[in-house]
């Protein structure tokens, strides 16, 4: 009888469990890092039991005698350390208020209640009557940071002076286009294993992204563990998810009788055809708005780019010195 030889199975059974238990090694020190973040932070505590973490820097010479403050809203999936170039630069003229959702960075998701978007918007308006209460704010809100600026118009305890919306997801948007909604569920059918991969160490095995050359190097690593970082993922399909749902319903586009800047970055990309109309509509409803395209930058580049952020920083600039002026096109 010919005895089984199993050295092959037992090799490679070995071999994937080291590497499992190398992913999970290097999982546990970058949430470590993630969790002790720039060491600058600070945290207020939303009535939702959330944790948020922010940084408000004081402009030294604001623009706008008012100097409202300006709110950085990222996207899905970003955190405020990505925005530093921005920050940095819209901090010469502005006071400048960025903070990390729950569940991004040191950001702590606390609650058992269903997450939905008015539930972020809900911890959002905590923030701002915590750390800045009664002064004007202008959100800065980037893809699906500009719906949680829109809905921050229903909520009166804020006073908001002017709003920036850069690419910007809009209400009812997978309703209205077919090519919008197709793009969304590929991008959910990619979280949808992000999450799970990460929780197992399969993170590390991710390329650095692109736009992680473009950031100051005292915050690469950060913003680099904070890609890889699970909680990152968990939030980035919990979002999703709220979001996909909510976008779904054939919701119409809020009226604003605030002033209104509209940056746009696609230039003639097959996204951008899709939200050319959704462009068009918010503006109509806006009292007074102005649009401004960025040519030549993709996406992408938002907000990382160093020329993407100069652009951006500028028009906010000039946005906000206008509309206190009244200059703002009606």
């Amino acid at each position: 009888m010919t005895g089984r030889d199993d050295t092959l199975p037992r090799l490679v059974s070995g071999m994937a469990g080291a590497a499992l238990a190398g992913g999970l090694y290097a999982q546990a020190r970058r949430r470590r890092r993630v969790a002790a973040g720039t060491g600058s932070e600070s945290f207020v505590e939303a009535r939702s039991g959330n944790l948020l973490a922010y940084d408000l820097r004081r402009a030294p010479e604001p623009v706008d005698p008012a100097d409202p403050v300006v709110l950085l809203l990222p996207d899905i999936g970003g955190t405020a350390h990505h925005w530093t170039v921005v920050r940095r630069m819209l901090a010469r003229h502005h006071s400048v208020l960025s903070f990390d959702r729950a569940g991004y960075g040191r950001s702590r998701f606390r609650t058992t209640a269903p997450f939905s978007l008015d539930a972020a918007v809900a911890d959002l308006v905590d923030l701002l009557e915590q750390v800045c209460p009664g002064r004007p704010v202008v959100p800065l809100g980037h893809r699906l940071g500009g719906t949680l600026a829109l809905r921050l118009l229903d909520r009166p305890a804020v006073r908001t002076a002017g709003l920036v919306l850069l690419d910007p997801r809009y209400p009812g948007e997978l309703a209205s286009s077919r090519l919008l909604a197709s793009l969304a569920s590929q991008h959910g059918f990619s979280l949808a294993y992000m999450a799970p991969s990460a929780r197992f160490g399969f993170s590390s095995l991710l390329l650095d992204p692109e736009w992680s050359t473009e950031l100051p190097a005292d915050v690469r690593r950060l913003c680099l563990d904070q890609f890889r970082d699970v909680s990152t993922w968990q939030a980035s399909r919990r979002e999703w998810q709220a979001a996909h749902t909510e976008l779904s319903r054939p919701d119409a586009l809020p009226t604003t009788d605030v002033p209104l800047c509209l940056i746009t970055s696609y230039s003639g990309s097959a996204e951008g055809i899709g939200y050319a109309a959704l462009h068009d509509d918010l503006l109509e409803r806006a009292g007074r708005g102005v649009r401004v395209a960025l040519e030549h930058l993709s996406n992408a580049a938002m907000p990382h780019a160093r020329d993407a952020a100069e652009r951006v920083c500028g028009t906010v600039t000039r946005f906000v010195a206008s509309a206190r002026k009244g200059d703002v096109p009606s």
